[in-house]
Parts: structure tokens; sequence; C-alpha cells
């Protein structure tokens, strides 16, 4: 004899079914937490590099060029790291970055713009095909915050947005670091310059960067107070 019934909700309703619906509900939470520390790690990394630049060009030219994977190190940096060690490390480095700010737009900013009228028509928008390929060719040439984070905010294809920025930040790293070592001469000046008041210049712009810091922590909690 079947002693269970089935309005029993031990029978109806396994003891595991509820996970896979907690995951699905967790997924987006985790995403948005990710995409946010990995812009918080961005922005610290960054700076970091800033205030270490003059003080580490000479010395660890490959550390600066992690921490400031941008066009005027690799310039800077173009008669002291190897052509393709430079390529590789600002191309990856420049591609990070673009994930980071891609991720935080698409998983944290998009589902609050969403919820309201402006933010679905700007969504829209920058989904339509015409401005998905406008927005995706610029990013290639130049892989802007603005541009990335429009993207991020429209429909465009995750995987098609890393390929597109991967390839452009390996063109573009290309033609910098070759600019560097073509114009070798006219930089390295100023490269040794740096370097000989590296420690002046690291105070000094660590103090800057501390000051504008708590500037914007002033300017951001003034509308909570």
């Amino acid at each position: 004899m079947n002693l269970a019934r089935s309005g029993d909700p031990a029978v109806s309703r396994p003891s595991g079914s509820r996970a896979p619906d907690v995951g699905r509900r967790d997924l987006p939470s985790l995403l948005r937490t990710l995409s946010a520390v990995g812009v918080a790690a961005v922005v610290i990394l960054a700076q970091a590099g800033l205030v270490l630049a003059p003080s580490q060009l000479g010395r660890h030219p490959l550390l600066v060029l992690a921490l400031r994977p941008t066009p005027a190190f690799l310039v800077l940096l173009g008669d002291l790291v190897a052509p393709a060690t430079a390529i590789l490390m600002a191309s990856v480095s420049r591609t990070l970055v673009d994930m980071a700010y891609f991720a935080v737009a698409r998983h944290g900013a998009l589902p609050i713009a969403e919820r309201f009228g402006a933010g679905r028509n700007l969504a829209d928008k920058v989904s339509q095909r015409a401005a998905s390929r406008g927005l995706l060719t610029v990013s290639f040439f130049w892989s802007s915050t603005p541009v990335v984070a429009a993207l991020g905010l429209g429909r465009t294809p995750t995987l098609k947005f890393l390929v597109v920025t991967g390839a452009g930040n390996l063109v573009t790293s290309a033609a910098f670091a070759a600019s560097g070592r073509q114009f070798s001469r006219y930089v390295a000046p100023v490269t040794m310059w740096v370097s000989a008041h590296g420690a002046q210049l690291t105070i000094a712009v660590g103090f800057g960067v501390a000051v504008s810091g708590l500037m914007a922590l002033r300017r951001a909690r003034r509308p909570m107070a």
C-alpha cells in the first residue's frame, strides 16, 4: 500500500527543487557585484600606476605598463620594453579594463535603466544596428569608457564586443608601441628626466591623487547629507 499522498509536500516537491531557482535569482546579483569590484580594482590599480610611474619608469617598465596601459606610456616605454611584450601586455590589460566597464554597464546600469522610460529609450537607441555598428567601430580604434559603457547598455552580444575591442586594442597598441620606437630619440630625454626626478614626481603625483580623491569623496557624500 502506498502511504504517501499526492498532497504531501514531502512527496509533491523534492527537497532540492528550489536550489536552481535560488541560483538563478542570485546570478544577476553576483554579476553586478563582480563587475563593480572589477571597476573598483581597475580604478585603484590605475591610480597606483600613475603614482608609481615616475619612480618605476626606468626600473620596472613592465609594471608601469601593466598598471597604466595607456597610449602615453606605450610611447614613453617604446624603447625600454621589447615590442612584442609591450603590445601583448598593453592589449591584454586594456581589454580587461574594457571588460570591467562593459560588465558594470550591462549587469549594473542596464537593469536600473530599464525600469525608467528614459533609460529604456536610451538602451533601445544604442541597441539599434546602426548605433551598435558605429559604437563598435569607435571602440576598435579608441575604446573609451563612454563608448564601452554605451555598448554595455545596448544589446551588443558580449562575445562580439570582446572580439572587436580585443582586436582593436591589439592593433592600436602595436601602433603606439611602434611610434614610441620610431620617435625614441625624442622620447628618451623625457623618460630620462622623469626617471631622474622619480621620487619627487611620485610624491607630487601622490599628493595630487589623494587630494582629488578626497574632493571626489566629499562631492559624493554632499547629496547624501
